[in-house]
């Protein structure tokens, strides 16, 4: 009878234990999912407003406070570089070994095929237009020559090399010249891009479509007489809706505490590259991807934590106030505001 009686007791022990276990899972599920949950929503239609973003080897979209987080494509993997067309009725991303895929209401389609890894950063334009980086290959060995801006039609026709040819014995890698991350300025005058044409790695450009010419925002070259470079390593710009000013990520050496100065953080400029500020003050997280709000009041963005597996979509305001976390995710931008 003991024994029975005994068998009984630790019967019930077990089941506290499960129960115990299992509102444990519940509560903490509810409450990651109240911040930075990403549940498979069935899509019914692409989204007009809010915010796409890359998670899961998938696309993306949310509200600007986080809710209604639908996923747009099928499980693709391996996406990058994904932006918004200006009416917001349409994405462009990039997937590796595939190519470039136009995602609308009809689903998603390659308009650009490619079996390596040679594409990168895409962007609208005002007009419909698409500006991309891709890796330049020789013939004769298939080793790569340089990374250069291009442009196409949004069906994937009329492609054309925008930045010009351009080695150099000095540049550091052999992706010579290294232009990337293009970004358009609202009237379609201007393109900014990083790259090492001015001997150093991580530099943002800026080239008048109109003339070709090209002009260095952020380090040109050489040491200052300070002995020290200002805003570097920058990735990732974006002309503000008025194309008024520039949001970018990168870092800098004498304007910040030293530990500020070790992570990447979010910097405001003129378009002229005056008047540099950061926006974010990071010691043990780096900020990228930048992009703005159609209104130009709000800016998106990408925060790696130190120690999380998983970067998360944080959002602020344009002064760099009221930062939120969103989602869990990457490449992040507004719908109906190219990147």
């Amino acid at each position: 009878m003991n024994t029975f009686f005994n068998t009984i007791r630790k019967t019930n022990i077990y089941l506290q234990i499960i129960i115990l276990a299992c509102a444990v899972l519940i509560v903490w599920s509810c409450n990651k999912d109240k911040i930075i949950d990403n549940p498979s929503n069935t899509i019914s239609k692409i989204p007009t407003s809010g915010i796409v973003y890359i998670y899961d080897g998938c696309v993306w979209a949310m509200n600007t406070d986080g809710s209604n987080k639908t996923k747009l494509t099928s499980d693709n993997g391996f996406l990058y570089s994904i932006s918004s067309s200006s009416n917001g009725s349409k994405f462009i991303f990039y997937q590796k070994f595939v190519g470039l895929v136009l995602l609308d209401e009809n689903g998603e389609k390659v308009i650009n095929a490619s079996n390596s890894d040679d594409f990168a950063a895409i962007t609208w334009s005002r007009n419909d237009k698409l500006y991309f980086s891709k890796i330049l290959r020789n013939s004769n060995d298939n080793s790569a020559i340089g990374i250069y801006i291009f442009s196409m039609n949004d069906d994937g026709s009329e492609i054309t090399q925008i930045t010009p040819y351009y080695t150099s014995p000095d540049l550091i890698t052999d992706h010579d010249p290294e232009d990337d991350e293009p970004s358009l300025s609202p009237d379609n005058s201007s393109l900014l891009f990083t790259t090492q044409r001015s001997g150093n790695a991580g530099v943002l450009a800026k080239m008048n479509l109109l003339t070709g010419s090209i002009s260095f925002l952020t380090y040109a070259g050489g040491l200052n007489t300070s002995h020290t470079m200002g805003l570097y390593a920058v990735s990732n710009p974006s002309f503000s809706p008025d194309g008024l000013q520039i949001v970018i990520d990168g870092y800098i050496d004498n304007t910040l505490p030293t530990a500020e100065q070790d992570r990447s953080q979010i910097f405001i400029m003129n378009a002229d590259g005056s008047s540099q500020y950061s926006l974010t003050h990071k010691t043990t997280e780096n900020c990228h991807f930048p992009s703005w709000s159609p209104d130009g009041k709000y800016i998106v963005y990408e925060n790696d934590s130190i120690g999380f597996t998983e970067p998360k979509i944080c959002i602020m305001n344009a002064d760099g106030s009221n930062e939120k976390i969103l989602a869990y995710g990457s490449n992040p931008c507004f719908i109906g505001q190219p990147r």
